[in-house]
């Protein structure tokens, strides 16, 4: 059986490091609208159910622009296997940009900035950057590669759902008979 190819390849997600800080960008299109796009990147409440390797995703306060967010997962690169926690502070700015600073968890500090962007025919551009300093010990080596390939599964797993939910609610549409 052959398997379809990542939404997001690895190679879609820049990395570098200087010192213990990483800068990640990614940039990717999908074809679903912003609005679409937007609801699946700040879906925590259902997040566990369709981005691997997390095991926990709770909002623990909302406010009128914005959320706090806690998210438990692992990811494991050969022998190594690393834990991450972390508590977020999003602010949002719907359906345009996502912003999040790490409040406490496996980093010493993290930051975070998504945007979205209508693209011709009514698909979405999605940049993603991100700098942060893990708080434990990370790969010299491996540290990047490790986070390219997270990042990368990370959003896959996202488009792949924002597309999930574009054919559901096309489907469910195309089925609706129209009002009289």
């Amino acid at each position: 059986m052959v398997s379809a190819p990542p939404a997001v390849p690895d190679e879609a997600v820049t990395v570098s490091r200087l010192g213990s800080t990483f800068t990640v960008d990614a940039v990717m299109q999908v074809a679903v609208p912003p609005a679409l796009a937007y609801a699946v990147l700040v879906d925590f409440e259902h997040m566990t159910r369709y981005v691997p390797n997390l095991l926990q995703s709770q909002v623990l306060q909302r406010s009128a622009d914005g959320l706090t967010v806690r998210q438990r997962g692992s990811v494991q690169w050969g022998l190594f296997t690393l834990k991450l926690d972390s508590t977020r502070e999003l602010h949002l700015n719907p359906p345009n940009e996502i912003r999040g600073q790490a409040i406490s968890g496996s980093f010493k500090r993290m930051a975070s900035q998504t945007q979205l962007a209508p693209q011709a025919g009514g698909g979405t551009q999605i940049r993603y950057h991100a700098e942060g300093e893990p708080g434990d010990w990370f790969p010299p080596f491996i540290g990047p590669a490790v986070v390219r390939r997270q990042t990368a599964t990370q959003f896959s797993a996202m488009v792949a759902e924002m597309l999930r939910r574009q054919a559901s609610e096309g489907t469910a549409k195309a089925v609706t008979p129209p009002s009289p």
